[in-house]
């Protein structure tokens, strides 16, 4: 999904088309498959409509005040050849679920694909391009959302972030990431609730 700033998150392969800016608009899976409704042994019916789907993503954090730029799904090296405009680098591995209930109600819910790249850049750093990153480690990332197409009030997304990362110092870190967002009239608002490093 991508949002404002703060959090911008790019999704690729199946999900929608990586890109070097934001879409402010709400993106639900493409896995090029029909959506399964109630299973087999549920009598027929308008049942919750379930599609998976799989890709490949990265997303950077960055909040007024936070210690640190955060970057999740792609490597160090991933980021300088993204950087250099050479070839495409290997975003982390995402899950997909989307869930659209008989009442019209939608969930959300991206994944990281086990522990992806993670990235820990000086505090004020602006993208990844602008600086070198000063701790590198492995994370996971999950968002969940619900209601995003349902109007502005309605929707709601959690995002967190859990990993370990080593310094150019050879110290490790753990990480924790948390932001809620809302859909407000004038589109998403993203709150970072936490960006803890210790």
């Amino acid at each position: 999904m991508f949002r404002t700033s703060t959090v911008a998150t790019i999704m690729a392969t199946g999900l929608a088309v990586a890109a070097c800016s934001t879409d402010h608009t709400p993106t639900a899976p493409d896995t090029g498959s029909v959506p399964s409704f109630r299973s087999e042994h549920s009598p027929p019916g308008p049942g919750t409509r379930v599609s998976h789907g799989s890709g490949g993503f990265f997303s950077t954090i960055s909040s007024p005040g936070a210690p640190y730029f955060i970057a999740i799904g792609l490597s160090a090296s991933g980021a300088a050849q993204l950087c250099s405009g050479g070839e495409e680098p290997e975003f982390g591995p995402l899950r997909s679920l989307f869930v659209e209930r008989p009442n019209g109600g939608v969930h959300l819910l991206f994944k990281s694909d086990g522990k992806v790249p993670l990235l820990l850049y000086p505090a004020g750093t602006e993208d990844i391009c602008s600086a070198s990153p000063v701790a590198e480690g492995t994370g996971t990332f999950t968002d969940i959302a619900s209601n995003l197409f349902g109007g502005p009030g309605r929707g709601t997304s959690g995002t967190r972030i859990r990993g370990t990362v080593t310094d150019l110092a050879g110290e490790r870190h753990h990480v924790l990431v948390v932001i809620q967002t809302f859909l407000g009239p004038n589109g998403f608002v993203d709150r970072v609730r936490k960006i803890s490093v210790n």
